[in-house]
Protein backbone atom coordinates (compact mmCIF):
# COMPACT_ATOMS: atom_id res chain seq x y z
CA UNK A 1 0.00 0.00 0.00
CA UNK A 2 2.93 2.50 0.92
CA UNK A 3 4.81 1.64 -2.26
CA UNK A 4 1.50 2.93 -4.81
CA UNK A 5 0.68 5.81 -2.53
CA UNK A 6 4.36 6.53 -3.45
CA UNK A 7 3.80 5.75 -7.03
CA UNK A 8 0.50 7.61 -7.46
CA UNK A 9 2.78 11.12 -6.05
CA UNK A 10 5.19 10.43 -7.79
CA UNK A 11 2.61 10.75 -10.95
CA UNK A 12 1.25 13.71 -9.87
CA UNK A 13 3.91 15.50 -9.09
CA UNK A 14 5.95 13.93 -12.25
CA UNK A 15 9.40 13.91 -10.54
CA UNK A 16 11.20 12.12 -7.72
CA UNK A 17 12.95 15.01 -6.22
CA UNK A 18 9.46 17.20 -5.96
CA UNK A 19 7.45 14.25 -4.55
CA UNK A 20 10.04 13.13 -2.25
CA UNK A 21 9.85 16.78 -0.83
CA UNK A 22 5.93 16.11 -0.27
CA UNK A 23 6.20 12.59 1.07
CA UNK A 24 9.00 14.23 3.11
CA UNK A 25 11.40 11.23 2.51
CA UNK A 26 14.52 10.60 0.67
CA UNK A 27 14.97 10.48 -3.34
CA UNK A 28 16.81 7.38 -2.95
CA UNK A 29 13.70 5.76 -0.64
CA UNK A 30 11.20 6.93 -2.89
CA UNK A 31 13.16 5.60 -5.75
CA UNK A 32 13.73 2.24 -4.22
CA UNK A 33 9.88 1.64 -3.72
CA UNK A 34 8.91 2.33 -7.48
CA UNK A 35 11.38 -0.21 -7.80
CA UNK A 36 10.36 -2.52 -5.71
CA UNK A 37 6.52 -1.77 -7.08
CA UNK A 38 7.85 -2.72 -10.33
CA UNK A 39 9.38 -5.71 -9.24
CA UNK A 40 5.98 -7.13 -8.10
CA UNK A 41 4.37 -6.32 -11.10
CA UNK A 42 6.99 -7.54 -13.36
CA UNK A 43 6.94 -4.25 -15.76
CA UNK A 44 8.52 -1.22 -15.75
CA UNK A 45 6.32 2.23 -15.05
CA UNK A 46 8.95 4.29 -15.91
CA UNK A 47 11.21 5.03 -18.84
CA UNK A 48 13.76 7.26 -17.19
CA UNK A 49 15.87 9.90 -19.12
CA UNK A 50 18.31 11.36 -17.06
CA UNK A 51 16.51 13.20 -14.55
CA UNK A 52 12.74 12.70 -16.12
CA UNK A 53 10.76 10.14 -15.86
CA UNK A 54 8.38 9.60 -18.33
CA UNK A 55 5.13 7.04 -17.29
CA UNK A 56 4.61 3.75 -19.51
CA UNK A 57 0.65 2.79 -20.50
CA UNK A 58 1.20 0.54 -17.63
CA UNK A 59 1.84 2.98 -15.33
CA UNK A 60 -1.02 5.56 -16.98
CA UNK A 61 -3.60 2.73 -16.14
CA UNK A 62 -2.57 1.70 -12.73
CA UNK A 63 -2.24 5.58 -11.75
CA UNK A 64 -6.10 5.69 -12.71
CA UNK A 65 -6.97 2.47 -10.98
CA UNK A 66 -5.07 3.68 -7.59
CA UNK A 67 -6.94 7.03 -7.80
CA UNK A 68 -10.34 5.67 -7.66
CA UNK A 69 -9.35 2.90 -4.70
CA UNK A 70 -7.50 5.59 -2.64
CA UNK A 71 -10.90 7.58 -3.27
CA UNK A 72 -12.75 4.62 -2.14
CA UNK A 73 -10.72 4.05 0.98
CA UNK A 74 -11.24 7.67 1.89
CA UNK A 75 -15.24 7.30 1.87
CA UNK A 76 -14.36 4.33 4.03
CA UNK A 77 -12.39 6.56 6.61
CA UNK A 78 -15.08 8.86 6.39
CA UNK A 79 -17.46 6.63 6.89
CA UNK A 80 -15.93 4.84 9.98
CA UNK A 81 -15.31 8.74 11.14
CA UNK A 82 -18.94 9.44 11.25
CA UNK A 83 -19.99 5.92 12.28
CA UNK A 84 -18.00 6.47 15.48
CA UNK A 85 -20.10 9.56 16.12
CA UNK A 86 -23.35 8.01 15.12
CA UNK A 87 -22.92 4.75 17.83
CA UNK A 88 -25.24 5.64 20.50
CA UNK A 89 -27.64 3.62 22.98
CA UNK A 90 -27.11 2.28 26.27
CA UNK A 91 -24.16 -0.05 27.60
CA UNK A 92 -24.17 -1.80 30.68
CA UNK A 93 -20.82 -2.63 32.25
CA UNK A 94 -20.72 -5.50 35.72
CA UNK A 95 -17.25 -4.60 37.20
CA UNK A 96 -16.33 -5.34 40.80
CA UNK A 97 -16.45 -1.90 43.18
CA UNK A 98 -12.47 -1.54 43.71
CA UNK A 99 -11.40 -2.71 39.95
CA UNK A 100 -13.85 -0.02 38.70
CA UNK A 101 -13.38 3.07 40.90
CA UNK A 102 -9.58 2.37 40.07
CA UNK A 103 -10.49 2.17 36.43
CA UNK A 104 -12.01 5.23 36.97
CA UNK A 105 -9.11 7.18 38.99
CA UNK A 106 -6.70 6.27 36.12
CA UNK A 107 -8.99 7.76 33.05
CA UNK A 108 -8.98 4.23 31.43
CA UNK A 109 -12.52 5.19 30.04
CA UNK A 110 -11.99 8.74 29.14
CA UNK A 111 -10.60 8.46 25.51
CA UNK A 112 -13.31 5.85 25.14
CA UNK A 113 -16.13 8.39 26.25
CA UNK A 114 -14.69 11.32 23.95
CA UNK A 115 -14.52 9.02 21.06
CA UNK A 116 -17.98 7.39 21.68
CA UNK A 117 -20.18 10.64 23.02
CA UNK A 118 -23.40 8.68 22.77
CA UNK A 119 -22.95 6.04 24.26
CA UNK A 120 -24.58 5.80 27.65
CA UNK A 121 -22.50 4.27 30.02
CA UNK A 122 -24.28 2.27 33.06
CA UNK A 123 -21.76 0.77 35.82
CA UNK A 124 -23.02 -2.49 37.79
CA UNK A 125 -21.04 -2.59 40.47
CA UNK A 126 -20.66 -5.19 43.04
CA UNK A 127 -17.59 -7.29 44.54
CA UNK A 128 -19.68 -10.61 44.61
CA UNK A 129 -20.74 -12.52 41.53
CA UNK A 130 -23.77 -12.50 40.12
CA UNK A 131 -26.05 -14.89 38.82
CA UNK A 132 -25.02 -13.36 35.31
CA UNK A 133 -27.45 -15.76 33.79
CA UNK A 134 -29.79 -13.90 35.63
CA UNK A 135 -28.79 -10.63 35.46
CA UNK A 136 -29.52 -8.62 31.97
CA UNK A 137 -26.33 -7.11 30.96
CA UNK A 138 -23.48 -6.27 27.94
CA UNK A 139 -20.36 -6.98 29.46
CA UNK A 140 -19.05 -8.03 33.05
CA UNK A 141 -15.16 -7.54 33.90
CA UNK A 142 -13.77 -10.48 36.21
CA UNK A 143 -11.11 -10.90 38.14
CA UNK A 144 -10.19 -14.70 38.67
CA UNK A 145 -10.59 -17.86 37.64
CA UNK A 146 -14.18 -18.21 35.47
CA UNK A 147 -16.54 -20.20 36.35
CA UNK A 148 -18.04 -22.71 33.54
CA UNK A 149 -20.79 -20.42 32.03
CA UNK A 150 -22.64 -20.24 28.17
CA UNK A 151 -20.98 -16.76 27.99
CA UNK A 152 -18.38 -15.91 25.68
CA UNK A 153 -14.93 -14.65 27.13
CA UNK A 154 -12.05 -12.74 26.29
CA UNK A 155 -8.70 -12.50 28.57
CA UNK A 156 -7.25 -8.85 28.78
CA UNK A 157 -4.46 -9.19 31.27
CA UNK A 158 -3.76 -10.00 34.99
CA UNK A 159 -3.71 -8.18 38.07
CA UNK A 160 -1.12 -8.20 40.15
CA UNK A 161 -1.96 -9.56 43.85
CA UNK A 162 0.71 -8.40 47.19
CA UNK A 163 0.78 -9.47 50.68
CA UNK A 164 1.35 -6.13 52.75
CA UNK A 165 1.32 -4.49 56.35
CA UNK A 166 2.01 -1.84 58.34
CA UNK A 167 5.67 -1.41 59.30
CA UNK A 168 4.69 -1.16 63.24
CA UNK A 169 2.86 -4.07 62.75
CA UNK A 170 6.21 -6.17 61.81
CA UNK A 171 8.50 -4.11 63.95
CA UNK A 172 8.82 -6.62 66.74
CA UNK A 173 8.54 -10.20 65.19
CA UNK A 174 8.58 -10.29 61.50
CA UNK A 175 7.14 -13.36 59.94
CA UNK A 176 9.83 -15.97 57.99
CA UNK A 177 8.28 -18.22 56.32
CA UNK A 178 3.86 -18.68 55.78
CA UNK A 179 2.96 -20.74 58.69
CA UNK A 180 4.33 -17.46 60.83
CA UNK A 181 1.32 -15.33 59.50
CA UNK A 182 -0.89 -16.77 61.88
CA UNK A 183 0.67 -14.52 64.60
CA UNK A 184 -1.05 -11.43 62.45
CA UNK A 185 -4.60 -10.36 62.24
CA UNK A 186 -5.79 -11.07 59.09
CA UNK A 187 -7.89 -8.59 56.44
CA UNK A 188 -9.71 -10.85 54.15
CA UNK A 189 -11.00 -9.22 50.85
CA UNK A 190 -14.36 -11.52 50.40
CA UNK A 191 -14.82 -13.49 47.76
CA UNK A 192 -10.97 -14.47 48.44
CA UNK A 193 -11.46 -17.09 50.87
CA UNK A 194 -7.65 -18.47 50.11
CA UNK A 195 -4.41 -16.51 49.39
CA UNK A 196 -2.23 -18.03 47.25
CA UNK A 197 1.80 -17.75 46.52
CA UNK A 198 4.61 -19.32 44.81
CA UNK A 199 7.77 -20.00 46.83
CA UNK A 200 10.98 -19.39 45.86
CA UNK A 201 11.54 -23.10 44.64
CA UNK A 202 8.40 -22.16 42.25
CA UNK A 203 5.87 -24.43 43.75
CA UNK A 204 2.46 -22.94 44.57
CA UNK A 205 1.62 -22.68 48.47
CA UNK A 206 -1.80 -22.06 49.76
CA UNK A 207 -2.82 -20.03 53.54
CA UNK A 208 -5.85 -19.96 54.86
CA UNK A 209 -6.53 -16.97 56.64
CA UNK A 210 -8.56 -15.97 59.87
CA UNK A 211 -11.79 -14.15 58.89
CA UNK A 212 -10.20 -11.67 62.00
CA UNK A 213 -11.96 -8.50 59.66
CA UNK A 214 -13.37 -9.34 56.36
CA UNK A 215 -14.93 -6.95 53.46
CA UNK A 216 -16.28 -7.06 50.07
CA UNK A 217 -14.03 -3.55 49.05
CA UNK A 218 -10.86 -4.34 49.21
CA UNK A 219 -9.84 -0.35 49.53
CA UNK A 220 -11.58 -0.88 53.42
CA UNK A 221 -9.12 -3.75 54.08
CA UNK A 222 -6.12 -1.40 52.81
CA UNK A 223 -7.34 1.08 54.59
CA UNK A 224 -7.40 -0.91 58.01
CA UNK A 225 -3.95 -2.45 57.12
CA UNK A 226 -2.28 1.42 56.68
CA UNK A 227 -3.89 1.54 60.04
CA UNK A 228 -1.62 -1.44 61.39
CA UNK A 229 -4.79 -3.29 62.00
CA UNK A 230 -3.34 -6.60 60.08
CA UNK A 231 -2.22 -7.97 56.73
CA UNK A 232 -3.50 -7.05 53.38
CA UNK A 233 -3.87 -9.78 50.77
CA UNK A 234 -5.44 -8.24 47.78
CA UNK A 235 -4.29 -6.26 44.39
CA UNK A 236 -1.40 -3.94 44.36
CA UNK A 237 -2.60 -1.41 42.14
CA UNK A 238 -5.06 0.02 45.27
CA UNK A 239 -2.32 -0.13 47.36
CA UNK A 240 0.84 1.61 45.55
CA UNK A 241 0.91 5.02 47.01
CA UNK A 242 0.99 3.74 50.26
CA UNK A 243 4.07 1.26 49.44
CA UNK A 244 5.74 4.48 48.21
CA UNK A 245 4.92 6.95 51.17
CA UNK A 246 6.10 3.42 53.57
CA UNK A 247 3.03 3.40 55.07
CA UNK A 248 3.05 -0.46 53.99
CA UNK A 249 5.70 -2.69 53.18
CA UNK A 250 5.74 -6.05 51.64
CA UNK A 251 5.62 -8.97 54.05
CA UNK A 252 7.49 -12.19 53.09
CA UNK A 253 8.51 -10.93 49.45
CA UNK A 254 9.96 -14.29 48.46
CA UNK A 255 6.79 -15.47 48.19
CA UNK A 256 5.22 -13.84 45.52
CA UNK A 257 1.15 -13.72 45.37
CA UNK A 258 -0.49 -15.29 42.32
CA UNK A 259 -2.07 -13.04 39.71
CA UNK A 260 -5.45 -13.02 38.81
CA UNK A 261 -6.83 -13.18 35.26
CA UNK A 262 -8.73 -10.19 34.23
CA UNK A 263 -11.45 -11.29 31.86
CA UNK A 264 -14.26 -10.21 29.74
CA UNK A 265 -17.78 -12.10 29.07
CA UNK A 266 -20.53 -11.57 27.47
CA UNK A 267 -24.00 -13.12 26.41
CA UNK A 268 -23.30 -15.63 22.93
CA UNK A 269 -25.57 -13.42 21.14
CA UNK A 270 -25.44 -11.06 18.61
CA UNK A 271 -23.09 -8.79 20.16
CA UNK A 272 -24.13 -4.83 19.67
CA UNK A 273 -21.53 -2.17 18.25
CA UNK A 274 -21.52 -0.66 21.11
CA UNK A 275 -20.10 -3.80 23.24
CA UNK A 276 -17.56 -4.83 20.31
CA UNK A 277 -15.93 -0.82 20.24
CA UNK A 278 -15.87 -1.63 24.44
CA UNK A 279 -14.21 -5.03 24.11
CA UNK A 280 -11.69 -3.95 21.83
CA UNK A 281 -11.02 -1.12 23.65
CA UNK A 282 -10.55 -2.77 27.15
CA UNK A 283 -8.02 -5.25 25.34
CA UNK A 284 -6.01 -2.70 23.71
CA UNK A 285 -6.08 -0.04 26.81
CA UNK A 286 -6.16 -2.39 29.92
CA UNK A 287 -2.63 -3.36 30.36
CA UNK A 288 -1.46 -0.10 30.02
CA UNK A 289 -4.00 0.95 33.09
CA UNK A 290 -2.25 -1.59 35.19
CA UNK A 291 1.47 -0.41 35.01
Amino acid sequence: MEDLYYFSCVMRFGQLKSAALHLRVSVPTLSRAIRRLEQRLNTSLFNRHSNNLKPTAGAMQLHQQCCQQFLSLEALLRGAREQSQSVEGPLRIIAPVAFARSMLARGLLDSFRHSYPKIELRLDLCNHRLALDETDFDLAILIGELPDSPFLCKRIGSLAFILAAAPALLASTPPLSLPELQQFPHLVFDPIKHWHFRSPQGEQQEFMPRRDFSCTDAEICALEAIQGKGLYYGPKLLIKEALHSGELVPVLPQFQPLERKVSLLWPDRLVSLRTRLMIDYLAEHFPCCVQ
